[in-house]
C-alpha cells in the first residue's frame, strides 16, 4: 500500500525529489544550495490535482482505470483547459509545451499503474475514489501556488494555504477533511 502518491509517482518516473510548499510563503522552501526541479514538481502536482478532481465521481474514476493506454490523457483530465494547464506547467521550466504534455501523460500512466498495484483487486471506481480522497493532502502540500490549479479547476479549496500546513492540529484537521472529501 502506498503512503504518498506524489512521491510514488516521482520515484516511478525517476524524477528529482519533490519539495513541500511553505504555507506562509506559498513557495517551495529549500535550504541554501538545494536544487529543486520546479518543472517536474509542477507537472506531477498539476496532473495529480487534475486526477484528484476527476475522481470525485465514480464516472471520472472509471475513466482513470479504463482509459486506453494511447492518446492525450491531459485532455481527458483537464478537458478544454488542457492547453492552459500545459502552458502554466511549461512556464515553470524550459521543457516547452510538447515535452511538458508528454511528461504529464507519463504521469497518468504512472498513476494508473500505482493504483492497480496498490488497490484491492479488482480495481473499482469506488476504490479509486477512496484512494484519491486519502491522497488529497499529500498532493496539495507539494502544489505550487503559482499554478493556480484551484482557479483553473473551479475549486478554490485546492489553492487554500491551510492545505499545506502540517503539525498535530493540522494533521487532525486534514484527517477530518479527508472524511468529507469523498464523492461530491
Amino acid at each position: 500500500m502506498i503512503t504518498n502518491l506524489p512521491e510514488a509517482v516521482q520515484q516511478r518516473l525517476a524524477l528529482p525529489a519533490l519539495e513541500k510548499v511553505d504555507p506562509n510563503r506559498q513557495d517551495v522552501s529549500v535550504e541554501t544550495g538545494q536544487v529543486v526541479d520546479s518543472h517536474a514538481q509542477a507537472a506531477v502536482t498539476a496532473m495529480l490535482t487534475g486526477i484528484f478532481k476527476l475522481t470525485r465521481t465514480a464516472e471520472g474514476a472509471a475513466l482513470l482505470i479504463n482509459e486506453p493506454a494511447q492518446g492525450d490523457k491531459v485532455s481527458v483530465v483537464f478537458g478544454d483547459k488542457a492547453d492552459e494547464v500545459v502552458q502554466k506547467v511549461a512556464a515553470t521550466g524550459t521543457a516547452g509545451a510538447e515535452r511538458t504534455r508528454d511528461l504529464m501523460n507519463r504521469i497518468w500512466d504512472a498513476v494508473t499503474a500505482i493504483i492497480r498495484e496498490n488497490t484491492e483487486q479488482p480495481v473499482t471506481p469506488e476504490s479509486v475514489v477512496t484512494m484519491m480522497s486519502n491522497e488529497r493532502h499529500n498532493i496539495l502540500v507539494y502544489l505550487p501556488a503559482t499554478l493556480q490549479m484551484g482557479e483553473l479547476l473551479e475549486d478554490t479549496t485546492l489553492d487554500d494555504r491551510t492545505n499545506k500546513m502540517e503539525g498535530p492540529v493540522s494533521g487532525l484537521m486534514h484527517k477530518i477533511e479527508n472524511i468529507f472529501s469523498g464523492k461530491e
